[in-house]
């Protein structure tokens, strides 16, 4: 009777999670904090018990379904409809699965690789499903400014102290030193994990500055993103500059602002620093460039894993086309996990990197892979989203004039335009914690855009006719 009613309790308890959103977003802080140190916990969990670890790598992929019933309670009452992200979608869906089976992919990898490509755009229309207060993303921004100063005092210790700390939290596989430093990682297992942290902790501050003209709040973020550049990614770093450049044109560069700056006893001292700051800046971007040609572009394709990934994703991609060679067949984790005979048929299993016994550098890109499994369409229908949300997003900030809800918006195309950066060269859009963060900002924007002003019409598809209008007009002329 008492384990019927603790049963019932229980079921209960659940329901009201799906029914009263409440619920999910007082939960939703824990969620965030095991996600980003998901490798972390798997590392060190994995010494006691190896399949507790094996469900901690995979928590991300459950987390999506057991958030499934969200999209299902919430798609009528939230008025969606089959709009351009769900055409494009199915679009890009429907070429990687004629790929497949005129490849004819196992239906395993077929079905493995199909998630592991859209398993974001479900964690979009699952939190796009969610209603989001200006209170909620308050919350959000406080817990990550607590996290924030946990990993920048982890990032001092390891700086001084790496090979022991790493070794304290089993973080030491991999010393990786450039222009004589170690890149530091602080408490995640990456230096490319660390640098992207800091830096989008770092976007939402400076969104702060921008909008609400909050001196501390850009003081703190070009704090980030100076810890964040000692990662030595050169990616993160580009994104660094080209968000700062964005909020700099977004401000029309101040310059009433300036001149009154000028005046004041600050103005000598600020501009000092800011200068030596700028130097040491430049000089990272200049030897991370120089670093990432030598290793990326001017080495010869059978010496780079990575830009032989590019140059067969292009051969791949026009030489199959319109559909490329299915779901789980290039580039993907899938592909190396189910070792893809693509691999063999191009001579890629002769690649250091991509060897059929040791595939470590099978998934250092993101495009070719989708060049490769849903052809040259599929990669340009899949681009064209990311732009549509940049585009929508921007709407809404020009739009709505909450201005905590400007603040998340204009930090949403930061995070937009960081993750295009990072996919020339990273799995950014499907693996963890990137991916879920990424699409869950996106979704969270676009719940609100809802809420506030209701669906929104970019009349995308009317501007391609009228285009396509003017150039037969232009050829009967």
């Amino acid at each position: 009777m008492l384990k019927n009613v603790r049963n019932y309790s229980t079921i209960s308890y659940v329901l009201r999670i799906y029914e009263d959103q409440i619920y999910f977003k007082r939960i939703l802080p824990y969620i965030i904090v095991l996600l980003l140190f998901q490798d972390l916990l798997a590392i060190n969990i994995g010494i006691i018990s190896k399949p507790l670890a094996n469900i901690i790598n995979h928590f991300d992929e459950l987390l999506i379904l057991i958030c499934l019933p969200f999209i299902l309670l919430y798609y009528k009452e939230r008025k969606w409809k089959f709009d351009f992200l769900f055409h494009i979608l199915m679009v890009v869906f429907s070429l990687g699965l004629i790929s497949s089976i005129i490849h004819k992919v196992p239906l395993i990898i077929l079905i493995q690789g199909a998630i592991l490509m859209f398993k974001g755009f479900i964690v979009l229309f699952i939190f796009r499903s969610i209603s989001f207060t200006a209170a909620d993303l308050n919350k959000f921004s406080q817990l990550f400014k607590k996290i924030t100063y946990i990993v920048l005092f982890f990032a001092v210790i390891d700086a001084l102290f790496s090979h022991q700390f790493r070794g304290l939290i089993n973080t030491d596989h991999k010393f990786d030193i450039r222009m004589g430093i170690i890149s530091i990682q602080s408490i995640f297992t990456h230096p490319s994990l660390y640098g992207w942290f800091l830096a989008i902790v770092g976007f939402y501050l400076l969104s702060s500055y921008s909008v609400n003209n909050n001196k501390k709040s850009g003081l703190k973020s070009l704090v980030l993103f100076i810890a964040s550049i000692f990662s030595f990614r050169f990616k993160t770093t580009i994104a660094i500059l080209f968000n700062s450049l964005f909020v700099l044109v977004q401000q029309r560069f101040n310059i009433a602002g300036l001149k009154k700056f000028r005046q004041s006893k600050a103005f000598l001292p600020v501009i000092i620093v800011s200068s030596i700051v700028a130097i040491v800046v430049l000089y990272a971007v200049v030897q991370l460039s120089v670093l990432t040609i030598q290793r990326y572009i001017t080495i010869d394709y059978t010496e780079s894993a990575r830009k032989a990934l590019y140059i067969f994703g292009f051969i791949i991609a026009f030489t199959q086309f319109p559909f490329g060679v299915g779901y789980g067949r290039y580039g993907s984790w899938t592909a190396r996990e189910y070792y893809s005979p693509v691999y063999v048929e191009y001579e890629l299993d002769k690649i250091y990197g991509l060897y059929s016994k040791d595939p470590k550098w099978a998934t250092d890109t993101y495009w070719p892979s989708i060049m490769g499994e849903v052809g040259i369409i599929g990669a340009i229908l899949l681009l064209s989203i990311f732009i549509y949300f940049i585009l929508y997003i921007y709407i809404g900030y020009k739009t709505i004039q909450k201005m905590e809800y400007k603040v998340f918006f204009l930090f949403s195309i930061m995070i937009i335009t960081q993750s295009l950066i990072e996919s020339l060269g990273e799995q950014v859009y499907n693996s963890g914690p990137q991916y879920l963060f990424i699409f869950a900002i996106i979704g969270i924007s676009l719940s609100i855009i809802q809420e506030q002003i209701g669906e929104l019409h970019l009349g995308i598809a009317n501007k391609f006719r009228k285009i396509l209008t003017k150039m037969q007009a232009k050829k009967e002329f």
